[in-house]
């Protein structure tokens, strides 16, 4: 098959690049701009679109079966920017359209467990029938911006009948394929401090989420469904463990005191007290295996 993978030079995107190659697939990805292709594929064709624009999209289309749309905006500088929001539907709004016009009928699209996050007193396991609240107010611009992201690609794959599945991963760490650390900047931080926060992380494996991509393309029973992806929970402390450390656990009040001052914490404050937890029983229903959570933090680790 001829495959286009959007955001190609992305912690995820490259993942899923090298499991398609691997597996005999043609491959186009998309950069913003040819000095961000990956250098690490020589045998992948490259064009430049770019999120807000509709200019290229279609052309990118021409003679692929389907798309993996994996970019979105990140949320690196400013978790609370609300242009990350239009950005994201945007992109979905471009990529969806193309296909349309293209004639590619089946997407497979990277969401998050954002578009499916309660408010943190909620007990208990959240599947994928969840939806994010748009007024919840824990949640930032990054994590609305995958949740209108999503709410629009389903929107256009009934308007235009697109074979859309969304995959919803956690927090996705893991050995990088690039010199870009930035996916994998908060276990650098807990890595380089003893002081850590009473939170959990939702933690899911760069490598078996773009195994899920993969998986659902190639099953049409997916088409049309959610899929959460997650390896396990892991807190704080227990990855600070694995780093060899000796954590001291933060109280709640100094985290929350801290945030006012250190913007780079502030996405943290609404994770406090969460007691939920997403369930991938649906994920492992279809076939995926996925490896234990602290085996890849140990990876990225490594990595």
């Amino acid at each position: 098959m001829k495959l286009l993978v959007t955001g190609a030079n992305g912690f995820v995107a490259t993942h899923i690049i090298q499991q398609l190659l691997d597996q005999g697939h043609d491959v186009v990805g998309t950069v913003r701009n040819f000095n961000k292709q990956p250098t690490i594929f020589k045998e992948l064709t490259y064009v430049v679109t770019n999120l807000t624009h509709s200019d290229g999209w279609v052309e990118a289309m021409a003679g692929v079966d389907a798309i993996l749309h994996v970019a979105s905006p990140l949320g690196h500088e400013n978790a609370n920017d609300v242009r990350l929001i239009k950005e994201a539907v945007a992109g979905v709004e471009h990529v969806f359209e193309a296909a349309h016009i293209a004639g590619v009928k089946r997407i497979v699209m990277t969401s998050s467990q954002a578009a499916a996050t309660p408010l943190a007193q909620t007990t208990g396991f959240i599947d994928e029938h969840f939806w994010s609240d748009p007024e919840n107010p824990e949640l930032n611009a990054y994590r609305l911006s995958k949740l209108f992201a999503e709410q629009k690609a389903w929107e256009l794959a009934q308007k235009y009948k697109l074979h859309v599945t969304t995959i919803l991963p956690g927090a996705i760490f893991g050995p990088t394929l690039t010199a870009n650390r930035s996916s994998n900047q908060v276990l650098d931080q807990i890595n380089h401090t003893r002081f850590v926060p009473k939170i959990s992380l939702e933690v899911t494996d760069v490598r078996d989420l773009a195994a899920l991509h993969l998986l659902a393309l190639n099953n049409s029973e997916t088409i049309g469904e959610r899929i959460l992806a997650k390896n396990g929970d892991l807190t704080f402390a227990q990855i600070s463990r694995l780093y060899g450390q000796r954590p001291i656990i933060l109280p709640n009040s100094s985290l929350k005191i801290a945030a006012k001052f250190v913007k780079n914490l502030r996405a943290l404050v609404p994770m406090l007290g969460r007691s939920y937890t997403h369930t991938n029983q649906k994920a492992i229903n279809y076939g995926w295996q996925p490896r234990d959570a602290q085996q890849t933090v140990l990876d990225a680790r490594n990595s």
